[in-house]
């Protein structure tokens, strides 16, 4: 289904007994409400002494367990410090596949994860740069396939960043074309407003509030360029489909005790989470 002109192929990964190998799920589980999360969780290549990564990790890794009622996880900035604790969990063996870019380096490469509790029929990678991609993968729902895509598109610490971005919202929309099926696109987009929406034919379901916000999240007062509050991590569905219950994660900071600080947000971003199905009657999200 993913187009082979655009999506190089990839596996997903089921841990058997041993270790993570080619998951060989027998039967494909059809759902037609899956709930989902896009999370963008902070790499440390820049500012890294400011942003307390070991102690944020483990937190994320306590926040990721604690989503039991989560299907899918779209993870974004993920470095192997991240991937390969969180794969050595006892909870991500009993029943997670996880979905890669390439091999383990690669992820520090693109930083994008897919993990998901339900059969992944099919996988691939879309590349856009040197850094950047999209990484999809295909689960079958009761009104049919749809296809599932994490990408993480240029931010404005980069020249030209939004000619960059145009050029990679066309690049995933010819992809998303060419594969056919119903599209959810999670990530980090870096742009607030409708402009991703117009140029892949999707809607938003996620949330209207700040996702990235200087002014209640340390993290994000660091890595902020302008202050501003921005809602730049979206969740994009096709027409036939709608979104209900979106709300965000990881909004409020844990107790820690390192550094002289003793509270610390999981990330600059918030994460969104919301239940996917399909569309009946008026289109309804809630915000």
């Amino acid at each position: 289904m993913l187009s082979a002109a655009h999506f190089a192929p990839r596996v997903a990964l089921s841990w058997q007994g041993s270790g993570w190998r080619p998951d060989v799920s027998a039967a494909p589980v059809r759902r037609d409400e899956l709930t989902v999360l896009t999370w963008n969780v902070l790499f440390d290549r820049y500012d890294s002494g400011e942003l307390h990564s070991p102690t944020r990790r483990g937190l994320l890794l306590d926040a990721l367990q604690d989503l039991d009622d989560v299907d899918v996880i779209a993870m974004q900035e993920v470095q192997s410090t991240v991937l390969r604790p969180l794969m050595a969990t006892a909870w991500m063996r009993a029943g997670w596949r996880v979905v890669l870019p390439g091999t383990p380096k690669d992820v520090d490469q693109f930083g994008l994860v897919l993990l998901a509790r339900v059969p992944v029929r099919e996988t691939g990678f879309l590349q856009y740069s040197g850094r950047k991609g999209a990484l999809a993968m295909v689960v079958d729902g009761v009104s049919g396939p749809r296809v599932l895509v994490t990408t993480h598109l240029t931010s404005d610490h980069t020249e030209g960043a939004g000619a960059r971005r145009d050029q990679q919202l066309l690049q995933l929309r010819a992809a998303l074309d060419a594969s056919g099926g119903e599209s959810v696109v999670l990530g980090d987009l870096n742009v607030a407003g409708p402009v991703p929406n117009l140029a892949l034919g999707l809607r938003d379901v996620g949330v209207s509030a700040p996702t990235f916000d200087p002014a209640c999240n340390p993290l994000a007062s660091i890595c902020s360029q302008t202050g501003e509050a921005l809602c730049i991590d979206r969740v994009l569905v096709s027409p036939h489909l709608r979104g209900t219950g979106a709300v965000r994660v990881g909004m409020d900071a844990q107790k820690v005790d390192v550094e002289g600080v003793n509270a610390l947000h999981i990330s600059d971003h918030f994460g969104v989470r919301v239940t996917v199905g399909p569309r009946a009657g008026v289109f309804e999200s809630v915000r």
